[in-house]
């Protein structure tokens, strides 16, 4: 019988430009639960220690029981305690990461009843976002399949010398807000586009092919609409790409923007601080690496 189960569960970016609800990755910025048997009991530190729900409507909780539910298991009393390193509400899967942290804990108790698509199915069906539970799952870069109502996840390898250097503003978003602005229709040559540099993205990624990267992220489904809640974020954009950054995009939903980059990463970040500062936003700078591991027991 386990005395405590400690699992971490990583950060994600999804969309990285024209892969608008398909494409997501994993980054070395871990979120860490603890489950130990005992009276219900629910602690939180870090970020959202101070608004988050620390009762039996807390997402990991919700997630947690999924697993009993779908099984049709005794639900036990639990401590749950958590660590949480991801900003919330920035476009970094905090909430994918909540609820695959959840399930893999209630999965691991009933000794892995459920396979890792199954819990994709069922992380999908709690977050509404499959590019970032994939990733939150698997690692690396993942390419989601619906089919049929049922879905399942190609991985990618994205080259181990990328770094993703994350500006991470003060002001958060809500997902729900930043997705009302998109059109039910769009444009078909807008559709083509994404689709080519969808393409070339997966392509340089695996080929290790840098060279088009900044073409291959480009993006005309999401990005351009959501400028209008980010008016400074082409002026970033730009400026990074001159800095010496391969690619730039939007994570998520926003707000946070992320360069990819394999080089000349200080001038990259003087250029994030010095950008930030002539549209007046206040934020943090993360660099980290792509993680190759999803979400996972520590051991």
């Amino acid at each position: 019988m386990y005395s405590k189960l400690t699992i971490n569960i990583p950060a994600t970016t999804a969309n990285i430009g024209p892969g608008f609800d398909c494409l997501g990755m994993a980054l070395d910025l871990w979120n860490k639960i603890t489950v130990e048997k005992g009276f219900s009991e629910f602690t939180i530190k870090g970020y959202g220690e101070n608004d988050l729900p620390t009762d039996k409507t807390n997402l990991i909780y919700q997630s947690f029981i999924l697993p009993f539910l779908h099984t049709k298991e005794t639900i036990p009393n639990v401590k749950i305690k958590c660590y949480n390193q991801i900003p919330i509400a920035r476009g970094l899967g905090s909430s994918s990461a909540a609820i695959v942290g959840g399930l893999l804990a209630g999965n691991n108790l009933l000794k892995n009843p459920l396979s890792n698509n199954q819990l994709l199915q069922l992380a999908s069906k709690q977050d509404g976002h499959p590019d970032n539970v994939a990733a939150t799952i698997y690692g690396n870069c993942q390419l989601v399949i619906d089919n049929k109502s049922s879905l399942f996840s190609s991985n990618i390898t994205v080259p181990s010398k990328l770094k993703a250097i994350c500006f991470i503003p003060d002001n958060s978003m809500s997902t729900n807000q930043a997705r009302k602005l998109l059109p039910k229709k769009v444009n078909m040559k807008d559709a083509v586009h994404n689709i080519s540099r969808t393409s070339l993205l997966i392509k340089s990624f695996i080929t290790n092919d840098l060279t088009n990267l900044s073409i291959a992220t480009e993006d005309k489904l999401h990005q351009p609409v959501r400028a209008k809640l980010y008016p400074q974020m082409n002026d970033f954009f730009k400026t990074l790409l001159i800095a010496g950054a391969r690619s730039v995009f939007l994570s998520g939903s926003g707000p946070t923007i992320i360069a990819l980059a394999d080089e000349k990463i200080k001038s990259i970040t003087y250029q994030i601080r010095k950008t930030a500062k002539s549209h007046n936003i206040n934020g943090d700078i993360r660099i980290v690496s792509i993680s190759e591991k999803g979400a996972h027991i520590k051991t």
